[in-house]
């Protein structure tokens, strides 16, 4: 068995071993691969969520009868701000899972191992909204172009956490957990 092959299957075995365990407490997953796990459910949710923003932007260009829409237009962002936080707040309220995170096997739950109430998803996806922006914007400001790596402010926590949690984890009150396999 290669070294590889036996590093997954010891971490899939930590996994296994901790959906016995209390509920409320971080998997045994080490926060590093925690946080990749997370980014991985990211790329996966924002493929999705292409798709989502060209159905919505069907009607705004039925309304506007083929114009585009300006760029930076702020209805036009609130609006897909908005569409954006309808798939996540549905998602993680209705099975404390988007599809990218469904992929990776992680769940959010709230401090009793259930599924988050609505209140605390609303909050989480508006919490990860500023920071995003406000990480993203002041990096902008700093260094141009890279100012977007900033944005992964949210994974770096989680990957130096001894919990592996991001701070709208702990602002929510919300546990980003690994299931077992099925």
């Amino acid at each position: 068995m290669s070294d590889a092959t036996s590093t997954a299957s010891a971490n899939d075995k930590a996994d296994e071993a901790d959906s016995s365990g209390n509920e409320n407490k971080a998997s045994t997953v080490r926060p590093t691969r925690l946080a990749w796990m997370r980014a991985a459910s990211f790329v996966y949710d924002f493929l999705g969520l292409c798709v989502i923003w060209g159905a919505a932007a069907v009607p705004v260009v039925v309304l506007r009868q083929g114009d585009a829409v300006a760029a930076g237009n702020p209805i036009f962002s609130v609006y897909l701000w908005l569409v954006t936080g309808g798939y996540y707040v549905y998602s993680l309220w209705r099975g404390g899972q988007t599809l990218g995170m469904r992929a990776w096997r992680l769940m959010l739950l709230d401090r009793e191992g259930r599924r988050p109430a609505l209140a605390q998803v609303v909050a989480r996806y508006c919490l990860c909204s500023i920071l995003v922006v406000a990480c993203a914007g002041a990096g902008f400001l700093l260094v141009g172009n890279w100012g977007l790596l900033a944005g992964g402010a949210e994974w770096l926590l989680v990957a130096f956490s001894p919990q592996g949690r991001s701070l709208s984890d702990r602002l929510s009150r919300t546990w980003m957990r690994r299931l077992p396999k099925a």
